[in-house]
């Protein structure tokens, strides 16, 4: 299935660390996301899995306090298998 996403700017941005450039990013972006969605509304791409799960971790906060949900998704085989569990575990509490 594909999904198609509306197109949003691509931002570039540098500046030091720990400036607040997650959470500047991530509070607009969870803004725009519905909420009676259950589909894929947003996808952020990082560098490295340490970023990630920071991203993640920021999101997440952001996100559970409008009733939204995240998924971290990092490279390599264990997690892929961990993904589809767990991928196969919500599609069946949202089923019922």
């Amino acid at each position: 299935m594909l999904v198609r996403l509306r197109k949003i700017p691509t931002r570039v941005n540098q500046s030091a660390t720990g400036s607040g450039k997650t959470l500047a990013y991530s509070i607009p972006l969870v803004e725009r996301l519905a909420r009676d969605k259950r589909v894929v509304q947003a996808l952020v791409l990082v560098p490295t899995r340490e970023l990630a799960i920071q991203v993640n971790a920021v999101l997440g906060q952001l996100a559970t306090s409008r009733r939204l949900s995240t998924a971290l998704l990092v490279g390599g085989l264990l997690q892929i298998v961990l993904l589809a569990a767990s991928i196969f575990r919500m599609r069946h509490e949202f089923d019922g």
